[in-house]
């Protein structure tokens, strides 16, 4: 194992070429605020005892608005390639659309996710003939997710209340326009958002239905404004 940690470093040296002076040349910092919106689909496992519905159900459907913080890093590698890393932060509120064959009424509310993200970053485009780029992110989310809801049944509380705190962690993939401005003072990037979640808690003793769903879809559109520094 150690080994593959030597050869992540070296390729690391190579690539952002830290120990010469061009490496102070060419990197990109862009700080953003984003909002997006789109829907959040449970993949629910079906009941054993149902023999005529399929193995997985897509439901249900919630509303989702997300409001968050970004950070890029970027490195030029060549003419139209820049590589390097991003991070953000923000809160996801999901609203459940009361879909009308769902079981349980316990998703007839809504749940809120503080969310963190880093992902692996890259950008396509030629900076000598244009301001406009390719950006494509790929990595993994980790969120604190607490679910609100009441069970009209009382099948799973006394008093109808539902409360339940998890985690939740799943691959991210952004793919989007940017475009910089030529004085690096405004940066404008929209594009769309495919992510995955796994609920890291639901086998405890407070997730009730919920140890059903499989994962999380979310998929949605995202638009982020901020200012771009060139070094």
């Amino acid at each position: 194992m150690k080994k593959y940690f030597i050869i992540v470093f070296f390729l690391f040296l190579i690539i952002f070429n830290i120990n010469s002076e061009e490496s102070k040349k060419d990197i990109f910092h862009n700080f953003s605020g984003a909002i997006a919106t789109g829907f959040n689909i449970s993949f629910v496992e079906k009941d054993p005892s149902d023999h005529y519905s399929p193995k997985v159900l897509a439901y249900p459907l919630f509303y989702e608005m997300i409001f968050k913080f970004d950070y890029l890093f970027l490195k030029t590698i060549n003419s139209t390639y820049k590589v390097g890393f991003g991070l953000s932060i923000g809160d996801s509120i999901n609203i459940a659309l009361y879909p009308p064959y769902f079981v349980s009424s316990v998703y007839n509310g809504f749940y809120n996710r503080v969310e963190q993200k880093i992902t692996f970053a890259n950008m396509f485009g030629n900076e000598a003939n244009s301001s406009n780029y390719l950006l494509m992110e790929i990595g993994l989310t980790f969120s604190l997710v607490n679910f609100f809801g009441y069970d009209t049944y009382y099948q799973y509380s006394d008093d109808g209340f539902i409360y339940y705190t998890t985690l939740f962690t799943g691959p991210y993939l952004f793919i989007g326009s940017t475009i910089i401005s030529k004085s690096k003072k405004l940066t404008n990037i929209v594009g769309g958002f495919l992510e995955f979640n796994f609920d890291l808690g639901k086998f405890s003793k407070a997730s009730f239905v919920k140890q059903n769903v499989l994962f999380y879809m979310s998929i949605g559109v995202e638009y982020r404004i901020g200012h771009t520094i060139k070094q």
